[in-house]
């Protein structure tokens, strides 16, 4: 994980926690659990990482990391959004993010 992807990251989650008037820091992640997840026929990384009260899921692309979290919309339904948010993703975070559920549900 890269140093400035690591200060993106923490810097987005610190951000969503304050719009939520929630204060606390968030410290270094950590890195509770690895697996693999597939894309396009090929595997790739995937490690869930614990930052502060926050789960963020990193998913190592060749070219860029993916970083995923499950939020709650104002209806209480649960659904996958990229971090940073990028609606061009909507269907590669769906899709990753439903192996990540099959992933915990099947433990």
């Amino acid at each position: 994980m890269t140093q400035r992807l690591l200060k993106l990251l923490v810097f987005k989650l610190n951000y969503l926690v304050l719009q939520k008037n929630v204060n606390y820091t968030m410290d270094t992640p950590t890195i509770t659990d690895q697996f693999e997840v597939t894309w396009k026929e090929k595997q790739y990384p995937c490690k869930r990482l614990l930052m502060g009260d926050s789960i963020v899921f990193m998913i190592g692309f060749t070219q860029r990391p993916l970083c995923l979290s499950k939020s709650i919309d104002m209806n209480r339904e649960s659904f996958w959004v990229s971090i940073p948010h990028d609606t061009k993703l909507t269907h590669v975070v769906f899709e990753l993010g439903k192996q990540i559920d099959q992933h915990y549900n099947n433990q």
